[in-house]
């Protein structure tokens, strides 16, 4: 028998003689592997469009952050077909001040247009000058 041999250790189907009494061993199924969890959606590049780049010229690291953030996300909610664009501080990455700062900027330059209610995350309504697109299956 090799040094590498794993037969082995395979549980085998055999009776066994214990105290006069015979007892049957047998093989144990191994249970079907996990499910492979899905990667979350990730587009690899972002169409920006060619007003959205003119209006944000000269603006702040975190507004152009955060408009890319919600191109990325709006198209994901087209590719899915559902969702909507929450601007919370655990998906954006950015401090509250100067998120809310941002989305102000954002909707001031008629970019976008957001809503909030209360003290919770702002949420992207409409957003402007995007080319129309059209769903493969249309």
């Amino acid at each position: 028998m090799s040094a590498f041999d794993l037969n082995r250790f395979k549980t085998k189907t055999y009776d066994t003689t214990s105290d006069g009494r015979r007892i049957e061993v047998g093989t144990i199924k191994p249970k079907a592997p996990a499910r492979k969890k899905r990667e979350p959606f990730a587009s690899p590049w972002v169409q920006t469009p060619a007003e959205w780049i003119k209006r944000l010229r000269g603006q702040s690291g975190a507004v152009h952050d955060l408009a890319n953030y919600i191109l990325e996300r709006d198209f994901e909610c087209w590719a899915k077909i559902s969702g909507e664009i929450i601007l919370s501080t655990k998906a954006t990455g950015l401090p509250s001040t100067t998120r809310c700062a941002a989305v102000k900027v954002l909707v001031d330059l008629g970019l976008i247009e957001a809503e909030r209610c209360g003290n919770q995350a702002y949420r992207v309504t409409r957003l402007f000058f995007l080319p129309p697109r059209k769903r493969k299956n249309e």
